[in-house]
């Protein structure tokens, strides 16, 4: 009678281990929790089956790692994945697994990386593959390398698609009040919704040079940008505008959107040289029933050997922009030992109008000096 009444107590010992037997055997893979995953079909695309404009937003995004949507077609996303800007070769990506778990997708990457001892190509590199998805899969997305190192989306709002701007013209102008950026900036090529705007900048700007993330510190005056604002348009003159993000990069028809500008090299025959020819900067002079005579400046030396030029002359958006090149002496060149005053200037016809920029090809801004002289004849 005392083993059968042991009897209950060993059937249930029984099951408790075989109850321990099967969790330690359950897979690994979420079905142990009773979570349902299932495989997600996805095609590869080779640059081959890309259109040539889907291959230029490539080329402007394939430096910065992470994910985007680049089309839509018939139901299905093409989606571009990244490693960003490699050093060398040797550097690939590739699906490891893409499955559904009950509604998130979950796209694991695998990475690799050239060996110590692997010849690779002495070259920066862009790792990325590119798939085909249905567009139902890709609302509640996971794409990562494990669960520490995930690949985020790649922001929408871009200025790499220079369609969105709202201007694109040259920086004129950069305040600073209380942490925040000013920029005054003046249309260049008309086809944008405004043709000049004070645009403040703020820690969610993004702002791209060359195509690569940096930080609002990068812009300077002088240099062409677009912008796409953020939320509502002050609607003075000029408009104000946080911005979503500015870029350098060029409309595609920018190009088609200059005019050339004739211009004449005359001779110092003006009077009022000896009154402006130690100011760096440009100004209209003289004018007559045809041309307007600018000066332009590079202010006081102190030996020969320096020179300006116009280098070239364009009408952007009713605005002349003028670009000039400076020349120094160099280290051993034999100039002479005297103050000198670098100079030169132009004729344009009238009828372009005075509304005048000058600019050196590093980007410098030369300051209008007629406001200037006129303080000084006073």
């Amino acid at each position: 009678m005392k083993n059968a009444s042991k009897m209950p107590y060993l059937i249930i010992s029984i099951l408790l281990i075989l109850v321990m037997i099967a969790g330690c055997a359950a897979p690994q893979d979420g079905t142990d929790r009773g979570i349902t995953t299932n495989d997600i079909e996805y095609e590869i695309i080779t640059d081959d089956m890309l259109d040539e404009d889907t291959k230029d937003l490539i080329e402007q995004i394939k430096h910065i790692k992470g994910y985007r949507v680049i089309k839509e077609e018939d139901g299905y996303y093409y989606v571009f994945i990244g490693m960003g800007e490699r050093p060398t070769g040797g550097y690939a990506i590739k699906i490891k697994s893409a499955e559904d778990i009950e509604g998130v997708t979950r796209i694991l990457i695998e990475e690799t990386v050239p060996g110590k001892d692997d010849m690779v190509t002495e070259a920066l590199t862009y790792p990325y593959l590119v798939i085909k998805i249905n567009k139902d899969l890709f609302i509640n997305v996971k794409i990562e390398k494990d669960e520490k190192e995930k690949y985020e989306k790649i922001d929408e709002q871009d200025c790499f698609d220079a369609k969105a701007y709202s201007i694109f013209g040259v920086i004129t102008g950069i305040t600073t009040e209380k942490g925040y950026h000013t920029f005054l900036i003046e249309a260049g090529i008309e086809g944008f919704d405004y043709d000049k705007a004070y645009v403040r900048v703020d820690a969610d700007t993004k702002v791209y040079i060359g195509g690569v993330l940096t930080d609002s510190v990068s812009l300077y005056e002088g240099m062409e940008a677009g912008v796409v604002f953020s939320g509502p348009v002050a609607e003075s003159y000029p408009v104000q505008a946080y911005a979503s993000c500015i870029s350098d990069k060029k409309p595609d028809n920018y190009d088609q959107k200059k005019d050339t500008v004739d211009f004449e090299i005359v001779t110092d025959d003006e009077e009022s040289l000896e009154y402006i020819k130690h100011h760096r900067g440009f100004g209209i002079i003289r004018e007559d029933e045809t041309f307007y005579y600018i000066f332009i400046g590079a202010g006081e030396k102190n030996t020969g050997g320096y020179d300006i030029f116009v280098t070239s002359a364009e009408k952007r958006s009713g605005t002349v922009y003028l670009t000039v090149q400076e020349t120094i002496p160099g280290k051993d060149e034999m100039v002479i030992q005297v103050i000198t005053y670098p100079h030169q200037i132009i004729r344009i016809s009238n009828d372009l109008g005075r509304d005048i920029i000058v600019i050196s090809e590093s980007g410098e801004l030369f300051e209008d000096i007629n406001d200037e002289t006129k303080e000084d004849d006073k």
